[in-house]
């Protein structure tokens, strides 16, 4: 059972609790007034094993200026926008709804892809150019103090300090 304490909904253990329709109402008007002169709405509510609660309906939608997006992160749950649908994009309005599921499932790829995408233009920016294959700048400062071991030798100064090397 939730409680409301200053005007804001709460139940325990930090999840929110059911609004009242007045509070909806206002919730709703307040929402109305701040999208529209949004670009970018990114909606998040929604518990798992419930049905995620609407809170941009058609009427707010409608408030975007053509080109706006909403991006709702509610839709495994249905979605916080009545217009979204679960798994697709959609345009209303000139207004484009993303509404992805288990977003959290595609982010390993991308983190894998940014992080080898950055470790290829950091090892790249290190080559001296000419020859028939890559050569590492060695004098260059920032690779100097990246490098730990070359040509069999451990050329790091606090690595080879760890070690109890000179």
């Amino acid at each position: 059972m939730g409680i409301v304490l200053d005007g804001e909904a709460r139940a325990g253990g930090g999840y929110a609790a059911e609004l009242s329709a007045e509070d909806k109402a206002r919730q709703a008007r307040m929402l109305a007034d701040h999208c529209a002169g949004m670009d970018v709405v990114v909606t998040t509510a929604l518990i798992g094993g419930v049905t995620a609660p609407k809170l941009l309906d058609e009427a707010i939608v409608r408030t975007l200026k053509p080109g706006s997006v909403i991006v709702d992160l509610g839709a495994d749950g249905g979605g916080n926008c009545t217009l979204s649908r679960p798994g697709s994009t959609v345009t209303v309005g000139g207004v484009r709804i993303l509404a992805p599921l288990n977003l959290p499932a595609t982010l390993p790829h991308h983190a894998s892809m940014l992080f080898g995408r950055n470790l290829l233009n950091f090892v790249t920016a290190f080559w001296a150019p000419g020859g028939p294959a890559p050569v590492p700048d060695w004098e260059d400062d920032i690779l100097k103090a990246c490098a730990i071991v070359r040509d069999g030798q451990v050329v790091h100064g606090p690595t080879r300090k760890a070690m109890g090397e000179a």
